[in-house]
């Protein structure tokens, strides 16, 4: 099915409203031996995650404020990061929460006058957020296990950390603000899924 909305010059759009196909569902956090042969559980972190309205929440903000990186030069274990503003502590607050509640490694960390970090201290989680999310603000997206799930509940909380990180949702309006034009779209596809029709405006900078 498919429904409609308008572009940013007013003309008319439909966008198709997609069907879930995902139901539950987890992601297993291992990582390849040095060999390649076998998978080994990360020291300290959980076989697996599910994906429930929590993880939905983190994920969405990861796609806002997320990146992930190597922890050294030619180091095999990564890290995620969460940058965030110093005011947004109940959110840095929430994400650790979540974490240290499946027994994942997350510590807060001021890194400025201005900013903090929540810092992911899993290499497979951190490499599960980079590929389902992609890397680069240009490269974000919404993952197809999030898009396509059954239960609304987690497009929902999706959009909530999304918003958190990077926008505003009212009852009249949602302003999610990104660089990535796939991340645009998707949130589209997202938002008619929950039947909340918006256009996506395009704003050039001088």
């Amino acid at each position: 099915t498919s429904t409609g909305a308008k572009d940013a010059g007013g003309h008319g759009l439909l966008i198709p409203r997609l069907q879930g196909t995902v139901d539950s569902i987890s992601f297993p956090l291992v990582t390849s031996t040095r060999s390649g042969q076998k998978m080994r559980i990360s020291k300290g972190c959980p076989a697996s995650i599910d994906l429930d309205e929590d993880v939905a929440w983190l994920f969405g903000l990861y796609a806002a404020e997320g990146s992930a990186s190597p922890r050294g030069a030619g180091s095999t274990a990564w890290r995620a990061f969460l940058s965030l503003s110093a005011a947004e502590g109940q959110t840095a607050d929430r994400a650790v929460d979540i974490l240290k509640r499946r027994g994942i490694a997350a510590t807060r960390i001021r890194t400025g006058e201005n900013a903090q970090n929540v810092t992911v201290r899993s290499t497979p989680l951190a490499l599960t957020l980079r590929r389902l999310m992609g890397h680069g603000a240009h490269n974000k997206t919404v993952p197809d296990e999030v898009l396509l799930h059954k239960d609304p509940a987690i497009l929902t909380a999706f959009l909530a950390g999304y918003v958190t990180g990077d926008g505003t949702d009212s009852e009249h309006v949602v302003q999610a603000v990104t660089v990535s034009r796939t991340l645009a779209l998707r949130l589209q596809l997202l938002l008619a899924r929950l039947g909340r029709l918006r256009r996506i405006s395009r704003h050039v900078g001088k």
